[in-house]
């Protein structure tokens, strides 16, 4: 019986494996990419762990306090969670953007919510030509924003201050996805010589904006946007000769939700607490341009009086009151089982709170409210219900209701059931007041006032003021009117009644 032995020969074997190659033309010797490969990975480990460390060494070196190092970490880990939510939400809109066919057809929707605007409203029709238009149009409107930047916007920026003269842009590219229009809805119940649209927007960018100042080495910038709203379009007044439209209006009537991935120093916008009052710094620079009462008119033939356009006369007013409310959620329960509720009434920009009653779940306020409005339909008031704490307020529901509602039935005398709660509802009587320019009829709105006046605290109105400041000629050098003989300002005012 012959034995072969293997021993001698697998550990020359295991040897040839892992002795280097043999370059035969140079005769050097060849390390494997493997271990190039290890070599950079432990390296690269090392640093992450060193450049870790590095914090807590220098924190003693330089005797500083424990809980300043771990605050530090604390905003740290906290901008690190805010950065990656920001670039998972971003990644998860331009996939759904992507296959928003397949979305919608399947049955992967958590609520209606959820679904497209023109899926939710039969009256909102998709418009798939006009995103084709925008798809092909958009390199060029991509050129065209590049160009106001650089030429119009940077030069502003660096005229600003002295700190920014060094201001430019390194790089700017408004990607390849466009902005889409998810739906339109025309309304046919409007005035006259107008048409009205309802645009649902929704862009999801892959936009890569850089900045840098060059006297401080500062570099900051944008990579990925998300907008999205309903912006409403007026074309008035209607000409019979082209093109057809005198103007266009256009302006959000809510707020838009956006959201911003910064890079560079910007990066320090997404700490928790700061992005918070950057976004909220960034909604009011917008909301000051295209939100309700603001608006952004663009006219189209020339010696247009865009005055009225740009500052129309309100549609109305809309006397709330806030009567009583019953069977609220009792968050208390520790102490009493009650509730201490107060309201918050919204209509656009215009906010309204009302007295907190102590110890009660059927609160009955019996307060009112007026409001002015601006547009309908569109235009909503939103009911909040919280209950008072010292250290944080709990909510108790919130409930809608369309103002075009209220403009059609002229009373509405309702109970609205509390959403987002278990249990509740509150009574709302809403009044829509139309205005007037028949001085006449002040007298008698006065009488009918009287009336009421016992009834609440505050007596209702019986008219408006609406004051347009048209232009300004011959001021002075100086930032203020110092003089009323140097200037002339003209003003425009009308008087309604209601």
């Amino acid at each position: 019986m012959s034995h072969v032995d293997s021993g001698p020969k697998n550990d020359s074997d295991s040897e040839q494996k892992t002795e280097p190659a043999r370059d035969s033309s140079s005769g050097e010797m060849v390390v494997p990419k493997t271990k190039l490969l290890d070599a950079k990975a432990i390296l690269w480990t090392f640093g992450k762990c060193l450049t870790a460390m590095l914090p807590v060494y220098l924190a003693g070196y330089y005797r500083m306090s424990t809980s300043l190092v771990m605050f530090g970490m604390m905003v740290y880990a906290g901008w690190k969670h805010s950065r990656e939510a920001k670039e998972a939400r971003l990644r998860s809109a331009i996939q759904l953007l992507n296959d928003e066919q397949e979305y919608i057809s399947s049955k992967s929707f958590r609520s209606r919510g959820d679904l497209p605007s023109w899926v939710n409203f039969p009256d909102v029709e998709k418009v798939e030509w006009l995103n084709k238009v925008i798809h092909q149009a958009w390199p060029y409107i991509g050129q065209y924003l590049e160009k106001l930047l650089t030429e119009t916007i940077a030069s502003s920026i660096r005229g600003s201050s002295t700190h920014l003269q060094t201001l430019s842009f390194t790089k700017i590219d408004f990607g390849g996805k466009p902005m889409k229009v998810v739906g339109v809805k025309a309304h046919s119940e409007n005035e006259k010589g107008q048409i009205l649209l309802d645009v649902y927007i929704s862009y999801v960018g892959d936009v890569e904006i850089n900045v840098e100042v060059k006297r401080y080495f500062c570099k900051a910038g944008v990579k990925g946007i998300q907008l999205h709203g309903m912006m409403r379009v007026i074309l008035e007044p209607l000409i019979g000769d082209v093109p057809i439209v005198g103007a266009v209006t256009m302006f959000f009537i809510q707020r838009p939700k956006l959201t911003i991935n910064w890079t560079g120093l910007t990066n320090l916008l997404d700490i928790p607490g700061v992005n918070m009052m950057s976004d909220t710094m960034i909604m009011d620079a917008i909301a000051s341009f295209l939100v309700l009462p603001n608006r952004l008119t663009v006219p189209l033939v020339a010696d247009l009086h865009v005055a009225q356009l740009r500052s129309p006369l309100p549609r109305g007013v809309v006397r709330i009151h806030l009567v009583e409310a019953e069977s609220l959620a009792a968050k208390d329960t520790i102490v009493s089982g009650v509730s201490d509720p107060y309201a918050l009434l919204r209509v656009g920009p215009q906010t309204f709170k009302s007295q907190h009653l102590d110890n009660t779940l059927n609160p009955k306020w019996g307060e009112m409210y007026e409001v002015i409005v601006h547009e309908v339909p569109g235009q909503e008031l939103e009911v909040e219900v919280f209950d008072k704490d010292p250290d944080q307020d709990d909510f108790l529901g919130r409930t809608k209701l369309d103002l075009g509602i209220v403009k059609k039935s002229k009373i509405v005398d309702e109970w609205f059931t509390l959403k987002d709660t278990p249990t509740g509802r509150v009574h709302l009587r809403l009044e829509w007041l139309t205005l007037e320019a028949d001085t006449g009829r002040l007298t008698e709105v006065l009488k009918r006032n009287e009336s009421v006046v016992s009834k609440t605290a505050k007596p209702p109105s019986a008219a408006i003021m609406a004051l347009y400041l048209d232009k300004a000629e011959a001021l002075p050098v100086s930032n203020t009117l110092t003089s009323t003989s140097c200037c002339t300002l003209c003003f425009n005012t009308q008087t309604r009644y209601v």
